[in-house]
């Protein structure tokens, strides 16, 4: 029986984007042909839970990526003990956030938030929480027409028909 193979620890990311890489190298050291859908979910999930940490919870203190049963697994910790909340929409502008957690838990198959209470706690943490974060990774992408009709038909992907034509005008 062969030994177990040791993996060197990565380094705690400190943004968005050391962890969405972080995420692509474990995918692709385990998968070789994922549907773009798939990985861009996975990269969505955790830009979205990364950056929380960071813009809500005072920073990420821990973060691991691994691959078990056709899924990823991601657990990512922060300082708040504050659970996640989808935020009340403050007007029209779609720049004030808001989205990131109820698109996490629709793009996950499960999605925990642990709670770090004492130093004994999950993590070994004072405070804080941690969010364990499924993604399964062997999802079919959407078929044509699964959304409604008019999805995926067609070169402008059936939405053509939803707008006007603008009155041309004379010169």
């Amino acid at each position: 029986m062969p030994a177990p193979r040791r993996v060197a620890p990565r380094p705690l990311p400190r943004t968005p984007a050391e962890a969405r890489a972080l995420v692509q190298a474990v995918l692709h050291e385990r998968w070789y042909e994922l549907d773009e859908l798939v990985i861009a979910d996975a990269l969505l999930v955790t830009s979205e839970l990364t950056t929380n940490a960071v813009r809500h919870g005072g920073g990420i203190t821990r973060f691991e990526a691994r691959i078990a049963d056709d899924c990823l697994v991601l657990l990512i910790a922060d300082r708040s003990s504050a659970p996640p909340a989808a935020l009340p929409r403050q007007g029209e502008d779609p720049s004030q956030g808001g989205y990131g957690w109820p698109l996490i838990r629709r793009l996950t198959r499960e999605i925990t938030v642990i709670p770090a209470l004492s130093p004994g706690g999950p993590g070994g943490a004072v405070g804080g929480k941690q969010i364990l974060a499924v993604v399964d990774l062997r999802q079919a992408p959407p078929t044509r027409g699964e959304f409604g009709s008019g999805f995926g038909d067609g070169p402008g992907g059936g939405y053509e028909d939803d707008f006007e034509e603008e009155p041309e005008e004379d010169l």
